[in-house]
Protein backbone atom coordinates (compact mmCIF):
# COMPACT_ATOMS: atom_id res chain seq x y z
CA UNK A 1 0.00 0.00 0.00
CA UNK A 2 1.06 3.36 -0.76
CA UNK A 3 1.13 7.03 1.12
CA UNK A 4 -1.16 9.28 0.71
CA UNK A 5 0.19 11.76 -1.33
CA UNK A 6 -0.51 15.71 -2.27
CA UNK A 7 1.11 18.47 -4.55
CA UNK A 8 0.22 21.88 -3.76
CA UNK A 9 0.14 24.21 -6.87
CA UNK A 10 0.81 27.86 -7.00
CA UNK A 11 -1.22 28.08 -10.24
CA UNK A 12 -0.71 32.06 -9.62
CA UNK A 13 1.31 33.55 -7.60
CA UNK A 14 -1.24 35.47 -5.31
CA UNK A 15 -2.08 32.52 -4.03
CA UNK A 16 0.88 32.75 -2.22
CA UNK A 17 0.27 34.60 1.19
CA UNK A 18 3.66 35.65 3.04
CA UNK A 19 3.30 36.08 7.09
CA UNK A 20 3.79 39.21 7.94
CA UNK A 21 3.09 40.63 4.76
CA UNK A 22 2.35 44.62 4.25
CA UNK A 23 1.04 44.91 8.02
CA UNK A 24 -2.56 43.17 6.66
CA UNK A 25 -4.25 40.68 8.92
CA UNK A 26 -3.25 37.39 8.64
CA UNK A 27 -4.01 34.85 5.47
CA UNK A 28 -3.09 31.42 4.61
CA UNK A 29 -2.02 30.54 1.25
CA UNK A 30 -4.19 29.40 -0.80
CA UNK A 31 -2.63 26.96 -3.54
CA UNK A 32 -4.50 24.09 -5.43
CA UNK A 33 -4.42 20.53 -4.19
CA UNK A 34 -3.81 17.36 -6.08
CA UNK A 35 -4.06 14.27 -4.18
CA UNK A 36 -2.69 10.84 -5.54
CA UNK A 37 -2.39 7.58 -3.73
CA UNK A 38 -4.75 7.70 -1.42
CA UNK A 39 -5.26 4.21 -0.66
CA UNK A 40 -7.70 3.06 2.18
CA UNK A 41 -6.29 5.79 4.82
CA UNK A 42 -8.06 8.71 4.17
CA UNK A 43 -11.00 9.32 2.60
CA UNK A 44 -12.16 13.13 -0.18
CA UNK A 45 -15.29 13.78 -1.77
CA UNK A 46 -14.87 13.36 -5.29
CA UNK A 47 -13.59 16.49 -7.36
CA UNK A 48 -15.33 18.15 -9.96
CA UNK A 49 -13.69 20.83 -11.10
CA UNK A 50 -10.28 21.22 -12.02
CA UNK A 51 -8.08 23.64 -12.78
CA UNK A 52 -6.54 24.09 -16.14
CA UNK A 53 -2.79 23.81 -15.21
CA UNK A 54 -0.23 21.76 -17.12
CA UNK A 55 1.71 20.71 -14.00
CA UNK A 56 2.76 17.08 -13.61
CA UNK A 57 0.78 15.14 -11.31
CA UNK A 58 2.15 13.29 -9.58
CA UNK A 59 5.40 14.72 -9.39
CA UNK A 60 8.21 13.48 -10.90
CA UNK A 61 9.94 10.45 -9.22
CA UNK A 62 6.40 9.37 -7.76
CA UNK A 63 5.79 5.88 -7.60
CA UNK A 64 2.36 6.28 -9.04
CA UNK A 65 1.57 7.65 -11.54
CA UNK A 66 -2.29 7.98 -11.04
CA UNK A 67 -3.55 11.73 -9.58
CA UNK A 68 -6.77 10.76 -7.85
CA UNK A 69 -8.15 14.51 -7.99
CA UNK A 70 -7.24 18.32 -8.71
CA UNK A 71 -9.02 20.49 -6.24
CA UNK A 72 -8.97 24.49 -6.88
CA UNK A 73 -7.99 26.46 -4.15
CA UNK A 74 -11.60 27.90 -3.51
CA UNK A 75 -13.55 24.41 -3.16
CA UNK A 76 -14.99 24.19 -0.13
CA UNK A 77 -14.62 19.89 -1.06
CA UNK A 78 -11.04 19.80 -0.65
CA UNK A 79 -11.37 18.40 2.97
CA UNK A 80 -9.62 14.71 3.19
CA UNK A 81 -10.40 12.97 5.82
CA UNK A 82 -7.70 10.63 7.72
CA UNK A 83 -9.90 7.18 8.71
CA UNK A 84 -10.40 6.16 11.93
CA UNK A 85 -7.80 3.66 13.53
CA UNK A 86 -5.24 4.57 10.69
CA UNK A 87 -1.71 6.01 10.92
CA UNK A 88 -0.65 7.19 7.52
CA UNK A 89 2.28 8.94 6.60
CA UNK A 90 1.26 11.64 4.76
CA UNK A 91 3.72 12.85 1.42
CA UNK A 92 3.92 16.51 0.28
CA UNK A 93 5.19 18.06 -2.23
CA UNK A 94 4.53 21.61 -3.97
CA UNK A 95 5.28 23.49 -7.43
CA UNK A 96 4.28 26.58 -9.31
CA UNK A 97 1.44 26.50 -12.10
CA UNK A 98 4.17 25.33 -14.86
CA UNK A 99 5.33 22.33 -12.86
CA UNK A 100 8.47 24.11 -11.74
CA UNK A 101 9.15 21.82 -8.43
CA UNK A 102 12.32 24.24 -7.57
CA UNK A 103 9.95 27.42 -6.72
CA UNK A 104 9.03 26.72 -3.68
CA UNK A 105 10.42 24.80 -0.55
CA UNK A 106 8.58 22.93 2.41
CA UNK A 107 10.07 23.03 5.69
CA UNK A 108 8.36 22.00 8.06
CA UNK A 109 4.78 21.52 10.76
CA UNK A 110 2.74 23.81 12.56
CA UNK A 111 0.28 22.19 15.19
CA UNK A 112 -3.00 23.87 16.21
CA UNK A 113 -4.27 21.91 19.20
CA UNK A 114 -5.51 24.50 21.51
CA UNK A 115 -4.20 21.98 23.93
CA UNK A 116 -6.31 19.06 22.72
CA UNK A 117 -2.96 17.64 20.70
CA UNK A 118 0.52 17.49 21.17
CA UNK A 119 3.75 16.58 18.49
CA UNK A 120 3.11 13.09 19.70
CA UNK A 121 0.25 13.22 16.98
CA UNK A 122 3.01 13.41 14.85
CA UNK A 123 5.76 11.80 15.81
CA UNK A 124 8.05 11.62 12.43
CA UNK A 125 8.24 14.25 10.14
CA UNK A 126 10.73 14.44 7.62
CA UNK A 127 11.95 16.78 4.85
CA UNK A 128 13.59 14.74 1.52
CA UNK A 129 15.48 16.75 -0.79
CA UNK A 130 17.37 13.37 -2.13
CA UNK A 131 14.16 12.92 -4.69
CA UNK A 132 15.48 16.12 -5.98
CA UNK A 133 17.58 15.11 -8.61
CA UNK A 134 14.51 13.62 -10.79
CA UNK A 135 15.84 16.02 -13.74
CA UNK A 136 18.29 19.42 -13.31
CA UNK A 137 15.18 21.55 -14.15
CA UNK A 138 12.77 20.49 -11.96
CA UNK A 139 14.09 19.64 -8.37
CA UNK A 140 11.75 18.21 -5.76
CA UNK A 141 11.50 18.16 -1.89
CA UNK A 142 9.17 15.88 -0.36
CA UNK A 143 7.76 16.59 3.32
CA UNK A 144 6.76 13.38 4.91
CA UNK A 145 4.53 13.80 8.08
CA UNK A 146 3.31 10.39 10.12
CA UNK A 147 -0.11 11.14 11.44
CA UNK A 148 -0.41 8.95 14.88
CA UNK A 149 -4.12 9.62 15.10
CA UNK A 150 -3.42 8.56 19.33
CA UNK A 151 -5.23 10.94 20.24
CA UNK A 152 -9.53 11.16 20.45
CA UNK A 153 -9.67 15.03 20.35
CA UNK A 154 -9.71 17.21 17.08
CA UNK A 155 -6.59 19.03 15.93
CA UNK A 156 -5.26 21.11 12.55
CA UNK A 157 -1.67 21.07 11.61
CA UNK A 158 -0.04 23.64 8.54
CA UNK A 159 2.31 23.00 6.57
CA UNK A 160 5.17 25.48 6.05
CA UNK A 161 6.28 26.61 2.60
CA UNK A 162 9.36 29.13 1.49
CA UNK A 163 9.24 30.81 -1.76
CA UNK A 164 12.53 30.32 -3.16
CA UNK A 165 12.86 33.67 -5.06
CA UNK A 166 11.95 36.02 -2.28
CA UNK A 167 12.68 33.47 0.45
CA UNK A 168 9.36 34.85 2.36
CA UNK A 169 7.60 32.13 4.50
CA UNK A 170 3.97 31.13 4.33
CA UNK A 171 1.30 28.76 5.89
CA UNK A 172 -0.94 26.16 3.67
CA UNK A 173 -3.99 24.55 5.23
CA UNK A 174 -4.14 20.92 4.33
CA UNK A 175 -7.65 20.63 4.84
CA UNK A 176 -6.53 17.14 6.48
CA UNK A 177 -8.90 16.36 9.69
CA UNK A 178 -8.59 13.18 11.74
CA UNK A 179 -12.06 11.02 12.31
CA UNK A 180 -12.71 10.20 15.81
Amino acid sequence: MSNPSFVFVFSSSSQFQPIGANNSSFQFCSPDIGMFDSGDQVSFPAANTTPSTPVQLPPPGSKTSQSVCLYPSNSAAAQITVIKGKKPTLEFAVCDGTGNYSAYVLCGLALQSGGAADVKEFPKVEIDASTNKVSTSNDLTILSVTDNHDNDSSYKFFVLVQQVSTGQIGLIDPRIVNQH
